[in-house]
C-alpha cells in the first residue's frame, strides 16, 4: 500500500481527560489519497479514545499522546475510529496510521515498530464488536475529490 499519501489534517485537537480517556472537544480529521482518490476520515467532537495505546513501559520510546504534535494524536485518533467503525479495512487503517506517524516527524524505525505493534497486537481489536468506547458513532469517511 505504498500509494497512500497523507494530504492534510486538522491543526487543532482539543480534549479533556475523563476516566483516563481523551474526549474530543472539537472535530478532528485526516485527508489521504489512495488509488488516485482523496478521502477524509473525520472523528466528531465527543468521540472517545485512549490515545495511541502505548503501554506505559514503552512510553520512553513513543508517547501515548503528544500535546506538541497534533498530527501524531490525530493519526492515533483516526486509527481508533477506522478500527472501531470498519469504514476501511484493517490493512488500510494501519497504513494510514503509519504514514501519519511519518508525516508527524516520527522516525521510520519508530513508525515501523508502531505499525507492526498495531498490526499484530491492536489488530485483534479491529471491528465494531471491539468498539469499547463507542467511537464508531462519531466516525465518517467521505470522498473529497
Amino acid at each position: 500500500m505504498d500509494d497512500i499519501k497523507i494530504l492534510n489534517w486538522s491543526r487543532v485537537c482539543n480534549y479533556e481527560i475523563v476516566n483516563g480517556l481523551y474526549v474530543l472537544k472539537n472535530d478532528v480529521w485526516l485527508d489521504f489519497e489512495h488509488n488516485g482518490s482523496k478521502f477524509r476520515i473525520k472523528i466528531d467532537k465527543g468521540g472517545l479514545t485512549d490515545g495511541l495505546s502505548v503501554p506505559k513501559i514503552f512510553r520512553w520510546y513513543l508517547p501515548d499522546w503528544d500535546d506538541n504534535n497534533v498530527l501524531y494524536n490525530v493519526a492515533g485518533i483516526c486509527h481508533d475510529g477506522m478500527y472501531g467503525s470498519e469504514v476501511v479495512c484493517k490493512e488500510l487503517a494501519d497504513e494510514i496510521f503509519y504514514k501519519g506517524l511519518l508525516m508527524a516527524g516520527i522516525s521510520r524505525s519508530k513508525a515501523t515498530v508502531a505499525k507492526y505493534a498495531v498490526q499484530y497486537l491492536a489488530g485483534l481489536h479491529y471491528g465494531r464488536e471491539h468498539d469499547d468506547f463507542g467511537i464508531s458513532e462519531y466516525v465518517s469517511l467521505t470522498c473529497i475529490n
